[in-house]
């Protein structure tokens, strides 16, 4: 929870808009507390990286992308 929090002063102290939210199983077997930041792609990117996420959504345009973050995929 530790780095939680340190994220959360993060966004405090660059006045960036965001809000809680918690992703959970269908059978809400598991939980997850999760933050929905508004900020722009290249950004969003760049703080998931930091914070050593796997990937991010992000909304555009009413549709769900899922990018993945510390994963590297081989290029065709």
């Amino acid at each position: 929870m530790l780095l939680h929090q340190q994220f959360l002063q993060e966004l405090l102290l660059g006045d960036l808009r965001f809000a809680p939210i918690v992703g959970c199983a269908p059978d809400n077997s598991h939980r997850e507390l999760s933050l929905a930041v508004a900020c722009d792609l290249p950004y969003a990117l760049e703080l998931a990286r930091r914070w050593q996420q796997n990937a991010i959504y992000w909304v555009a345009q009413n549709q769900l992308y899922l990018y993945s973050v510390l994963i590297s995929m081989p290029r065709a």
